[in-house]
């Protein structure tokens, strides 16, 4: 009997790190309201919450993500987009967080309320309709009104058919063709003559107003301290007005100074004229080749091949506007904090279930 219960114990022993090592629970969130305030029931965005929690599923049902050791898992989910004031559709934004011990609530399944503040030790974020996190890897200048460029994403490896791009993202859409397309020469000088006309307007008007303020002074302001002061004080106030006569003479001097001084340079003509002087010198079909951002001179601050590469959102992209719910686009980025979760996070990815992520956008 003994021996018999010894054995029990030490089964239980055994096994115990390892039921522990797993994940103790999967909490699904569906955020009650769109990003335009619809409550999520509304059969406005049926479709889309459709996808939302189909998206949740297909995750849910991945054996890599269910293994991750010593985490509780959270998914959160939003219908995003306002296509009844913007002409883009809906979408979502998902969340899947492998919170750690610190963070775990007193329950089996449970977070604190400020889980978010801490770093997960592996996440999945997906989104449909959107391919902004992609996009944004890399901070680019190149946007106003007329236009909004990205430098191109990097590409940095392979799952399966689909490619990875920097900050571990992937892309698909419905027919394979991606959601950006090169941004032209021609466009991005187009988009520097603007700033630089704008900002050589600004740079001479700052010249302008310093030249006409140098050596002013207002003393109005301390005759009223002066003034003020005598009757509490004379003798500060005489020590006070001593040392605003010597201000007074200093500005005088700068003022002096200022008018003998050379004119000041606005640098932004010069960059002006070399951009237009290259952009004359350029062929036409070099003109419609894809734009470098930092290419704006005939010297340019690097080897032009060496300057990144500008794309910009396709705006021949066919986005199903008739259909608002339904998905031309998802975006996939996973990560992991290290040991062991980066290698399950790229199992994970490897073995979802991508063709049924693809039939969502059909």
């Amino acid at each position: 009997m003994f021996i018999r219960a010894l054995f029990a114990w030490l089964l239980v022993a055994t096994l115990a790190p390892v039921a522990n090592a797993q994940a103790a629970c999967w909490i699904e969130r569906e955020r009650p309201t769109t990003a335009d305030q619809l409550p999520i029931a509304d059969k406005r965005v049926a479709g889309m919450r459709a996808a939302a929690q189909a998206i949740n599923a297909i995750l849910k049902r991945n054996t890599a993500l269910q293994g991750l050791p010593d985490v509780r898992l959270r998914s959160t989910w939003q219908v995003t987009g306002h296509p009844r004031t913007m002409p883009m559709p809906y979408g979502v934004h998902l969340i899947l967080w492998a919170h750690p011990r610190r963070v775990w609530g007193p329950g089996e399944c449970d977070v604190i309320p400020q889980a978010d503040r801490i770093d997960p030790n592996a996440a999945i974020v997906v989104q449909a309709n959107s391919v902004h996190s992609t996009l944004v890897q890399q901070n680019s200048y190149v946007r106003d009104e007329q236009i909004e460029a990205f430098i191109q994403p990097e590409e940095i490896g392979k799952v399966g058919k689909y490619t990875v791009y920097r900050g571990q993202s992937i892309v698909l859409t419905f027919d394979g063709r991606l959601p950006w397309v090169p941004l032209t020469t021609d466009e991005y000088l187009a988009f520097e003559e603007r700033r630089l006309t704008r900002v050589m307007a600004e740079t001479d008007k700052n010249i302008s107003d310093a030249k006409t303020r140098a050596g002013q002074f207002d003393e109005s302001g301390p005759r009223q301290v002066y003034e003020s002061m005598k009757k509490t004080n004379p003798a500060e106030a005489e020590t006070f007005w001593a040392m605003i006569q010597d201000v007074k003479a200093q500005a005088a001097k700068d003022a002096a100074s200022a008018a003998k001084a050379p004119p000041a340079v606005n640098p932004y003509v010069k960059q002006l004229a070399d951009l237009r002087e290259l952009r004359a010198a350029l062929t036409p079909a070099q003109l419609q080749g894809q734009a470098r951002e930092g290419y704006t001179s005939k010297t340019p601050i690097r080897p032009v091949d060496t300057l990144p590469r500008l794309v910009k959102m396709d705006p021949a992209f066919p986005w199903d506007r008739a259909n608002p719910n339904r998905i031309r686009m998802m975006e996939v980025h996973f990560s992991g904090a290290g040991a062991p979760y980066d290698a399950m996070m790229r199992q994970a990815v490897e073995t979802l279930d991508w063709t049924a992520i693809e039939a969502l956008m059909r």
